[in-house]
Order: structure tokens, then C-alpha cells, then sequence
């Protein structure tokens, strides 16, 4: 009687790879379509000098799959995926998939962002698209109403390239704790983009890492919001900015301190209630509350200080701050709130009529 053939299986490399440490998996792929993690093992990506040597001190940590003997591999990798070649965002590396597969004979390689490979392609996050070398948005361009957005490719799995989910407004890589002027401005650059992106959303009841949209119907003039404002008191809160469509009221909170309530309870929490006039307004809105550093007057240069808040010794200021947070500025954002300002049966994104008046 013959014997049956045993089934067989493929066997597949992936690999996470972060500027500290990366994690390398050998699975086998089953006829059946289901994955089986046999082996993992974690490296610090620090000691190795290239992507080469990394893989090349995978047998002395135990790792059991040569790259030549996977059918294929995979990769995540902090920065954006261009063609087949990848500039990492905090690792001094470039990797060339196409040089890759002729060095280790590797049949079938792909990398993908790190950060849109979440949750298997189910959540997608767009890590530091300001990136001066690989951001996605430094390299494609500013994402509202850009055509590469509604393109398929390799930004966001099988769907659009605009089919991601969050953007990741605030990162502390980059920053130089002398200069962190930089910084400050890849996070302005940043904040444009997602206000460009707020101002053509339609939300749903809940749209993934936008905010809850507003469940009113009924026209809204006047909006008010009552801020929770969360600081230890070394925590240098200047500013405090309501932002509707994109547009910025700010409040001066060491001129006007009575703005906020200190808590009877709790003295790292602050409390106020502020009125947004929304008469001026054709469109839906989306109103976002920040704090912190003043936008419209950043320190001229250097780690953040503000005499009126830090303390006097010596000669000059010293940042009680800067003490903890290495020169970083201040900085609180909240999710969007989305508000149905006209009453209309579906939510009017602002860019829809500076459009058709354009």
C-alpha cells in the first residue's frame, strides 16, 4: 500500500526591526494557509554596524533558519518603504531588498513600515511622516487632497496609500537636547499635514485615532468645552489654543492664570470652560485643544525656558523643565471633536466648500 506523502513545509524569516533591538521569527507556512512560530530570537541592533551584520549574527544567537533556506522573508523597518530600497528613520542603514536576495539567496523579500504593520494590517499608523530623510509625507508630499493618496502601492497594505488610520504626531528621536529647534518644526510640519487631513474627514460614529464625532444634529452656534488640564507644577504650561478647522485661538495662561482653576483635590489637575463661536461657520467643524508651548512665540533658540515660570538662579534661568526632559518643548494635543455646526443629514468637511469657492 503506498504511503501518503507528508506535507510540505515552507519555511518563512520575519523580522521586526527597531533602532534598539530587533526580533527575528522562523515559522512554517502549512498547506493549509496556518502559520507556526518555531523560533524567535532578539538582537540588539546597536552592536551590529549594517542590515548584513545583523543577519550575520543570527546562527551564534541560536536562530536555527539561514536566510537562503526561507522561501521568503519579511521585514518591518522603521521608515518609508520606497520601491525596494529602505532609508531607516533612527538607524544609520540603508537596506536594498533586490542586493539582499542576491547575497543570501533569497527567493521572495518585502519590508513594510513598522508601525503600519500593527495589529496585522488591521490598525495602520503613520510613524514620524516628517522624517528630514524618510518620512512618508517628506517623500510623497502633503497628504490632503493628494492624488498619490488614493493610489495602491506599498503604504498601506492592500488598500489606498490614504487608508491609514493615525498619524504620529509627536516623537522623541531626532531630538538634539542643545537644538531642539528642528524638532519643533518637524512637529509643526506635522501638525499642517493633520490639520489638512482633519479639514476633508467625514467622520463615522467613531473614527479610529480622530476623536468621537459629535452625535448632534440640530444646528451648533456655541460651543463649550470644558478643559482638564494634568501638570506637576515643573511642567511649563504657557499656552493653551482651542483650534477649529484649523484655525487657532490661543490663551495667554501665565498673563491670565484665572483661566484655570487649580483642583481643591488634586494639584496636578486644572480646570476652565471656554465658549468657541461657531456664527462664522459654513461647514461642519473639528475643534482640537492644545497646550503648552506658545505656537506663535517658540524660545528663540535652544532647550525650552520661560522666565516666568522657571526658577532664578545664579546668573539666569534654569529650566526645572529642562532638568527632566532634556531640552524637549512642552506640548499636549487632544483628539478632534467633530461637530455638526449646520444640521445637514451628513457632516460638511470644511476643505468641501474652500474648494468649491477656489
Amino acid at each position: 500500500m503506498p504511503q501518503a506523502t507528508p506535507p510540505v513545509m515552507r519555511h518563512i524569516l520575519a523580522a521586526d526591526i527597531g533602532g534598539t533591538s530587533s526580533r527575528f521569527g522562523h515559522f512554517t507556512l502549512a498547506p493549509d494557509g496556518s502559520l507556526t512560530l518555531l523560533r524567535h530570537v532578539q538582537l540588539s541592533t546597536q552592536a551590529a554596524g549594517s542590515f548584513s551584520e545583523l543577519l550575520a549574527a543570527l546562527p551564534a544567537a541560536g536562530f536555527d533558519l539561514p536566510p537562503g533556506q526561507a522561501l521568503a522573508a519579511a521585514f518591518a523597518v522603521p521608515g518609508a518603504v520606497v520601491g525596494r530600497t529602505v532609508r531607516f528613520a533612527n538607524i544609520d542603514w540603508t537596506l536594498d531588498l533586490d542586493e539582499l536576495e542576491h547575497q543570501h539567496g533569497l527567493g521572495r523579500t518585502a519590508c513594510v513600515n513598522d508601525f503600519l504593520a500593527q495589529a496585522q494590517g488591521q490598525y495602520n499608523v503613520i510613524h514620524r511622516p516628517r522624517d528630514p530623510q524618510a518620512g512618508l509625507f517628506t517623500l510623497k508630499g502633503a497628504p490632503a487632497g493628494a492624488a498619490w493618496m488614493q493610489e495602491r502601492g506599498l503604504f498601506s497594505f492592500n488598500t489606498v496609500n490614504g487608508g491609514f488610520d493615525a498619524l504620529e504626531l509627536l516623537r522623541g528621536e531626532g531630538l538634539d537636547p542643545a537644538q531642539p529647534e528642528a524638532w519643533f518644526s518637524e512637529f509643526l510640519a506635522v501638525r499642517a499635514d493633520w490639520f489638512g487631513l482633519l479639514n476633508t474627514q467625514t467622520p463615522a460614529a467613531f473614527t479610529k485615532a480622530l476623536g468621537l464625532s459629535s452625535a448632534r444634529v440640530s444646528p451648533v452656534r456655541t460651543l463649550t468645552l470644558n478643559v482638564n488640564l494634568w501638570k506637576s507644577d515643573w511642567m511649563p504650561v504657557r499656552e493653551l489654543r482651542v483650534v477649529v478647522n484649523g484655525v487657532a485661538t490661543a490663551y495667554d495662561l501665565v498673563a491670565n492664570p484665572a483661566l484655570l482653576t487649580p483642583s481643591a483635590s488634586d494639584p496636578r489637575l486644572f480646570t476652565g470652560t471656554f465658549q468657541v463661536d461657531l456664527t462664522g461657520i459654513t461647514t461642519d467643524a473639528w475643534v482640537v485643544v492644545e497646550a503648552g508651548v506658545s505656537i506663535a512665540s517658540p524660545p528663540a533658540a535652544g532647550p525650552y525656558a520661560d522666565p516666568a515660570i522657571d526658577l532664578l538662579e545664579g546668573a539666569g534661568f534654569v529650566a526645572r523643565w529642562n532638568r527632566i526632559m532634556r531640552g524637549i518643548y512642552p506640548i499636549a494635543v487632544t483628539n478632534p471633536i467633530f461637530v455638526r455646526v449646520t444640521g445637514s443629514a451628513s457632516y460638511i468637511p470644511p476643505a468641501t466648500v474652500a474648494a468649491a469657492v477656489q
